[in-house]
């Protein structure tokens, strides 16, 4: 977007900003949003031909600067915070770790306009720069290098090694075949080995495994900040240090270091290197260090990035304070980022520019000039053609000049041409490089929000979100150790089991017998009357840890020799049976159905669809179009919309939703709990909220005379859409005229409770919803019994989760809330028994005395349950 730069081509506020940027000066430009700000950035780093670095006030904040900045067609990219790890933990993910690696890798390689990050972020200690670029390794077909060499190079670098590569940070070797995934690379790379020479260098698909097009020449990157180059000297650097620790808890912290040291020195792979970061490093740098001398460096809202800076500090004080009582850190392994002070000795010695929304009294860094811009902000177009058209005859004059974002190519051509149709005199343009009086040009593209310069007789209105950029796919990260493999690791003594021949019996532990001069391991089982059974452990495969139901947690056992387990396994094999057959009776009553069809999408749809608060993936929009394709057919959809969870498909399904009211039909959405049905009617009702649609909750967050007031209103046609549990399949239910019925988390239904809605319904649309459908759902879709839409891609700038697996540890856990806490944040503490959940409430509270808790659980009245959501 250069025409962006030719807005202050004769503003002698911006050019009195200009000219007053200077190194080793700061200034302060005020009366600016997000989206102004980013211009600003824009248009100073286009006239000075240089780079750019952005202090956001907030996470949010910096995200949505940045989309702006890469939306105006700069390479920005922002740089997070990442948690760095002191204890021994068994697993972690790292993907905060790779993204900072990748915006690193781009500035060396000047590859990067602007980076946007917080105060947090930006002074953490990470890997230094000449050390960084000393670690990239050149790879290319032809290159004499042995298979093992590469190996120890990638396993240095921080990646871990897998069976297949699934994610960043990973690699495998597979005979002469290794395939690794770099941070700062979109797809893995193949490179084939004969003997020790590289003879063929490929990316490959991460999904099917299979190799692409040739990848020329590669530089492996690292995939870790913490890069331990020598090992020994590493080691005896800690010795040293363990040496002169004095203090009360210095017996435990010398043992743990000379454990550490033995450790690093023997080669294993420790998941706590974060703590050596003073030690393997001479001097830890941060991202300021990555900064070219000539760089421009920005700050929004000064006022707020101190707060968050002092903020900063406590929490680290803190975090060091609490490792420092539990023995896990000493005096030489206490500082892992610069603090705010520092920071701003950084920001005065440099010169900064703030932008800043009002005018702030004095602030700790002196100023040389301060220029105040007359800005708007302008509310995102909702997509409504009538109301762009009377926002535009209120502004285009003829003294000044406008822009209209439409979002793709094909909707500013379209628009283009219904805005001359009117009499608007549009212009549509790929590309434009300059602007003019009396005229309004129309693009492809998008920002966070619209924006208007009164003095210079300039506005831009952008429908929707940032969707300029493209996001990758996000992979989804396993590990080994989450792999679901059974074993007798899972079986405690006591454990009710059951043998595939026998039946249900008690598992009493593992024996050696000793059967004609050899030993072997035998599972013990105990069964009624006393009957014992052995089974070799090469029968594993015959045992099952029993799941089913039980009274009173008493389990009634088989007995050896009867015939009561078999006769029970015969029932159920008839009782499937009848189920199949009612199965295939019903799926073939629906194909031959005649159902309703629905109209094509109408002006209410497209602004429902329009209002949606983020922007859509790919996925999200084909599958909103395979469904509404089989809305509008005459014969009843059964569709299954599968998706992992927050991927967006409540949204699509909101989409049909509305779609089925638009045309005056009812609506159902049938969910498994309580609580995720109070959950869903709370964002039906926000999501709706603005159109004539009634919409009620059938649970028992309900009382008896509500729910008979809802039920009566469906028989009557009252009720456009409920949201229920399995209260919604009962008897009594009754819809006058159900055009839609939705089920959500159908995994968690019993297959009588589905097939009976479904049986209500035969000749209505039904759209199904999972994150991890059941075999038997999967399998019909997979046999063309039923459709099935797939959404892949995680919305754009999803957080990715940070997961941590280790034993329990009230320290860590302890740690990790108040950490939290200090950040503003909530928590959810899972607890796996109801009886002892207040003792251990108390507990936390007990350790955490900052915190309010609150507790729920399944087993608590509907009030109570209510009034814990409404405090939570």
């Amino acid at each position: 977007m250069k025409f962006l730069v030719d807005v202050f081509k004769n503003s002698e506020v911006f050019n009195s900003l200009e000219k007053a940027v200077v190194r080793g000066g700061s200034v302060c430009a005020t009366g600016l949003s997000a989206v102004h700000k980013a211009h600003i950035i824009y248009s100073l780093c286009c006239r000075k031909s240089t780079t750019a670095f952005c202090v956001a006030s907030d996470e949010r904040e910096a995200q949505t600067i940045c989309n702006d900045l890469a939306s105006m067609g700069m390479r920005a990219y922002f740089y997070p915070e990442r948690d760095f790890n002191f204890r021994d933990i068994q697993s972690a993910s790292r993907e905060y770790e790779h993204a900072r690696l990748k915006v690193l890798l781009k500035l060396i390689d000047g590859e990067c306009d602007v980076v946007v990050s917080c105060i947090d972020a930006a002074s953490q200690f990470t890997v230094p720069k000449e050390f960084l670029r000393d670690c990239v390794l050149t790879l290319k077909e032809g290159l004499e290098i042995s298979i093992e060499k590469a190996v120890r190079t990638l396993t240095l670098l921080g990646y871990e090694r897998f069976d297949a590569v699934e994610g960043s940070g990973q690699f495998s070797v597979r005979g002469g075949i290794l395939d690794f995934f770099m941070p700062d690379a979109e797809n893995p790379v193949r490179a084939e080995f004969w003997g020790d020479e590289i003879t063929d260098l490929s990316f490959f698909d991460i999904d099917t495994q299979r190799r692409g097009e040739k990848a020329g020449e590669i530089r492996l990157s690292p995939s870790a900040e913490v890069i331990i180059e020598d090992r020994t000297a590493l080691a005896d650097k800690i010795e040293n240090l363990a040496k002169g620790v004095r203090g009360k808890k210095a017996p435990q912290v010398k043992e743990t270091l000379l454990s550490e040291a033995d450790s690093i020195r023997s080669g294993a792979m420790l998941s706590n290197t974060d703590k050596f970061i003073p030690l393997i490093y001479d001097k830890a740098e941060t991202l300021f260090d990555y900064l070219d001398r000539d760089t421009l460096i920005f700050t929004s809202e000064f006022n707020n990035i101190s707060e968050r800076g002092r903020a900063m500090d406590f929490r680290n004080e803190e975090t060091v304070k609490s490792a420092f009582e539990d023995g896990i850190l000493c005096r030489g392994l206490d500082k892992y980022s610069l603090t705010f002070a520092e920071c701003v000795d950084i920001f005065t010695s440099h010169g900064i520019v703030m932008l800043e929304g009002f005018v702030h009294g004095s602030t700790t860094i002196p100023l040389r000039k301060i220029v105040s811009f007359s800005a708007k902000q302008l509310s995102v177009w909702n997509g409504s053609y009538k109301q762009l058209e009377e926002d535009l005859n209120g502004m285009l004059t003829a003294e000044s000049c406008g822009v209209v974002l439409a979002g793709t190519d094909k909707a500013a051509k379209n628009l283009c041409d219904s805005l001359r149709n009117d009499g608007i005199p549009a212009q549509y343009a790929d590309k434009l490089s300059e602007i003019k009086k009396n005229a309004l040009f129309v693009l492809p593209g998008t920002l966070s929000a619209g924006f208007e310069y009164p003095l210079e007789k300039f506005f831009i209105i952008t429908q929707g979100h940032i969707s300029y950029v493209p996001k990758k796919k996000a992979r989804k990260k396993t590990s080994k150790d989450s792999r679901e493999v059974y074993s007798l690791s899972e079986l405690s003594q006591g454990d009710y089991v059951v043998h595939s021949v026998h039946g249900i019996g008690i598992f009493g532990g593992i024996r050696k017998i000793d059967t004609h001069g050899i030993v072997k391991d035998y599972i013990k089982i105990e069964y009624a009357k006393g009957d014992v059974l052995y089974v070799p452990v090469t029968q594993l495969d015959m045992v099952a840890k029993y799941i089913g139901p039980s009274e009173n947690s008493r389990v009634r056992l088989n007995k050896l020799g009867s015939q009561d387990w078999q006769k029970a396994k015969s029932r159920v094999k008839a009782s499937v049976k009848d189920i199949a057959k009612e199965l295939i009776a019903l799926y073939s009553a629906r194909m031959k159905a005649k159902g309703y069809a629905f109209s094509q999408d109408n002006e209410w749809q497209h602004d429902f669809e329009a209002k949606f608060e983020y922007e859509e993936t790919p996925d999200q929009l084909r599958c909103c179009d395979e469904i509404k394709k089989d809305m509008q057919k005459t014969s009843p959809m059964d569709r299954l919309l599968c998706g992992d969870v927050g991927f967006g498909k409540t949204e699509v399904a909101l989409r049909a939703a509305f779609k089925c009211v638009a045309d005056s039909k009812q609506c159902a959405l049938l969910c498994p709990t309580t609580i995720l049905a109070w959950q869903h009617y709370q964002t039906v009702c926000k999501r709706f909220e603005g159109y004539p649609i009634r919409i009620e909750l059938l649970s028992r967050f309900r009382t008896a005379k509500q729910q008979k007031e809802t039920i009566e209103k469906l028989k009557r046609g009252e009720v456009d859409l409920v949201v229920g549990t399995h209260r919604l399949v009962q008897k009594d239910v009754e819809f006058r005229d159900l055009g839609l019925a939705i089920i959500d988390e159908e995994q968690r239904f019993g297959v009588a409770q589905k097939e009976r809605f479904k049986e209500l319904c035969k000749n209505v649309d039904v759209l199904t919803l999972s994150a991890t459908p059941i075999p038997r759902t999967l399998n019909m879709a997979m046999s063309g019994l039923r459709d099935m839409s797939v959404i892949e891609e995680a919305p754009r700038n999803r957080q990715p989760v940070q997961t941590y697996v280790l034993e329990h540890d009230d320290a860590v856990i302890n740690e990790a809330i108040r950490k939290e806490l200090r950040r503003g944040g909530q928590v959810f503490y899972l607890h796996n028994d109801v009886a002892t959940i207040e003792s251990c409430a108390s507990r936390i509270l007990e350790a955490v005395p900052e915190a309010k808790i609150a507790i729920g659980h399944g087993k608590m009245k509907e009030h109570e349950l209510h009034n814990f959501f409404m405090q939570a």
